[in-house]
């Protein structure tokens, strides 16, 4: 089902799609950060792709808040049922219920709201938490839109009582202050759209936040539909429907510096997010995360597919500490039509939820196109570079997606609107433990001193291998095993103890290597098992050289003057359906074979037998090249096919 259809789900219009990652101040059971502005916990490993058996089943509704408190997780949506994994009576429960972390035995914590709970957010003392959303009563008691809550018994807190004349989306406890994001107008009778800040004790309207956010894209309302905070305390990202803040030009996203005697606005903007997409979406911001190290933010949206230049229906990396106007993502990967409603970043991954049905899929239209991977309503991204990792419960059916995500310690919240994952029944909650998840190496590129292999067909001198020092070749080796016709190889590198080989056919294989023979062959296939994408094995049978560097493959074609680069994960053999032209010079079009290591590119030309070498940085030449070995100069010959080096 596409992005139009899906539309008519629930209170659509009014409602806020998803809930960003609830966290805590206090140490807990899960594992939480023990700030209640740090990000998602990080992870040192992808969780597992199997569910906990022992969380309970919501019912009916949605779920759209996770949080954990010590021992103790909180849910808030839409839901009125809910039921212990192990079956038994059915207990109402009214938009807010909580259950224990490790049994997931249901609580009796039953205050209830006459309205849909969007967020739920620690309060910082293990006691208390505060819950946002469209409702004006918790308990019978009047609290429009925002309340603090006791999780012992459910009472509401009366000291606390905030006035506010619309509802919450978000919120987050940030340098003792309670940010508050929504759709309102005015806090304690003070004009202060979208975004405010209260006393977290009081609820009263605090003017540390006074930015103003304005001019809301066109049919939707003026809104921060949601934000995080950098684990610092010292940058909150905001994405909504609104196109400036105190006059200066800001597309649906803005950065917020939240230190000083006042919030302001970080000289961070970009028109990426200034562009159309489906005319049923004026507003197609959905999410944002910070990674655990605050160097940067995940964003994701709706839209409609609108092609690999639009900001629809996509997830993408921005740099933190980027400054500027005109600002572009690090990467973009596509789903082709659907949704992400949740993201949250762990470091050795990023999570996504929503009712998606594949990734790096930027050529679909509702529909599979060349390289897609099919990842239905979740999925984990390489934070390098955004392609997928094999790790793919699925969910069926995908339903509104899944809307909130929140990583612990031990592992990954997952809630939404239907009951299946892994093929399990899971009712609207699931916990993916990071018990029986695997880790995902390390992708470092060859450095210096480094130890290149040079392989050639019938070249006498073509074979054998060398040591280099970013300047000259010091050593001469014996070469590799056999097993290889290296005169139909089109480039090759080295990444983890794999030599991967471009082949006259089109195809780009792997084989084990650890310097004497090599292992079997292994296609890489991960973006070819949906539709295979012919242009890319177009471009392996014109490769003339080929090396990997943070995310990147890149490679040389024959005759063309151009570096270009595709995504690139090991992990599961997933290359990027884009192109990219990482520099140009005319020494690329001579490239007869090459290598990376250290920050230098190094290439043999089918003219003379010398070794030619440069200095690059993300594909862009910085120096060079010249001559560093060859027959006047040290008397070695590197006419060869195919080079590359070493790497376990």
């Amino acid at each position: 089902m596409d992005d139009r259809s899906r539309s008519v789900f629930g209170s659509w219009a009014r409602r806020v799609f998803t809930a960003l990652v609830a966290l805590t101040c206090a140490a807990s059971v899960g594992g939480l950060a023990t700030a209640a502005h740090a990000s998602q916990a990080a992870q040192g490993k992808v969780v597992s792709a199997g569910p906990a058996s022992y969380t309970p089943n919501v019912l009916d509704g949605q779920v759209d808040s996770i949080a954990q408190v010590g021992g103790t997780v909180i849910l808030g949506g839409t839901f009125t049922q809910a039921q212990n994994a192990g079956g038994g009576a059915k207990v109402t429960r009214q938009h807010l219920l909580a259950f224990n972390a490790t049994t997931g035995a249901l609580s009796a914590f039953n205050p209830g709201t006459d309205g849909e709970v969007t967020k739920v957010q620690s309060a910082g003392d293990g006691q208390t938490v505060y819950v946002g959303g469209y409702f004006k009563t918790v308990r019978g008691v009047a609290r429009p839109g925002l309340a603090r809550v006791r999780l012992s018994d459910g009472a509401v807190m009366g000291g606390f009582t905030p006035s506010l004349d619309g509802g919450v989306t978000d919120l987050k406890l940030v340098g003792g202050r309670l940010w508050v994001a929504g759709r309102f107008t005015k806090v304690g009778g003070v004009a202060q759209p979208a975004l405010a800040t209260v006393n977290p004790t009081t609820g009263a309207y605090l003017p540390y936040m006074s930015l103003k956010f304005a001019e809301p894209q066109d049919g939707a309302p003026l809104q921060v539909t949601k934000m995080d905070v950098n684990p610092a305390g010292t940058r909150l990202v905001a994405v909504g429907s609104f196109n400036t803040i105190n006059g200066y030009a800001r597309a649906q996203i803005a950065q917020l510096t939240t230190t000083g005697s006042q919030a302001g606005l970080a000289w961070w903007a970009t028109d990426f997010y200034d562009q159309a997409c489906d005319d049923e979406f004026p507003s197609i911001m959905r999410n944002v995360s910070f990674s655990p190290d605050g160097g940067y933010f995940v964003v994701v949206t709706t839209g409609g597919p609108r092609g690999p230049d639009s900001p629809c229906d996509e997830s993408a990396r921005w740099e933190t500490s980027s400054t500027g106007g005109g600002l572009r993502p690090s990467w973009v990967d596509f789903t082709g039509g659907d949704t992400a409603y949740s993201v949250v970043v762990t470091g050795t991954a990023i999570y996504l939820g929503g009712h998606f049905r594949w990734e790096n899929n930027p050529n679909g239209n509702n529909a599979e196109a060349a390289g897609a991977v099919s990842r239905p309503g979740i999925s984990a991204l390489d934070p390098s570079n955004g392609l997928p990792f094999t790790w793919n419960p699925t969910r069926n059916p995908l339903g509104v997606g899944v809307l909130d995500l929140l990583a612990t310690s031990a592992g990954l919240w997952v809630a939404s609107d239907t009951d299946h994952i892994a093929n399990q029944y899971h009712a609207r909650i699931a916990f993916m433990p990071l018990s029986g998840g695997f880790s995902v190496r390390g992708t470092a590129a060859p450095g210096l001193p480094a130890k290149v292999y040079k392989q050639g067909g019938s070249n006498p001198y073509a074979s054998g291998s060398f040591t280099f020092n970013g300047s000259k070749i010091t050593q001469t080796m014996g070469g590799a095993g056999g097993g290889i016709n290296w005169s139909d190889v089109r480039g090759s590198f080295m990444l983890n103890g794999q030599v991967y080989i471009g082949q006259s056919n089109g195809q780009l294989v792997r084989r084990a290597f650890g310097g004497g023979a090599f292992g079997g062959q292994v296609g890489v296939t991960g973006a070819d098992r949906v539709v295979a994408d012919q242009d890319w094995h177009q471009d392996v049978q014109s490769i003339t050289s080929m090396y990997f560097h943070q995310g990147r493959l890149y490679y040389t074609l024959a005759g063309q003057n151009q570096l270009y680069y595709r995504y690139f994960t090991a992990q599961s053999d997933v290359v990027g359906a884009l192109r990219f032209t990482a520099g140009t010079s005319s020494a690329f079009g001579q490239v007869k074979s090459g290598f990376y290591a250290g920050g230098r590119y190094c290439y043999s030309v089918s003219s003379d037998a010398n070794l030619r070498c440069m200095s690059v940085s993300y594909g862009t030449v910085t120096s060079g090249p010249a001559v560093v070995s060859g027959p006047g100069v040290d008397g070695r010959n590197w006419q060869s096919s195919a080079m590359f080096a070493f790497q376990t």
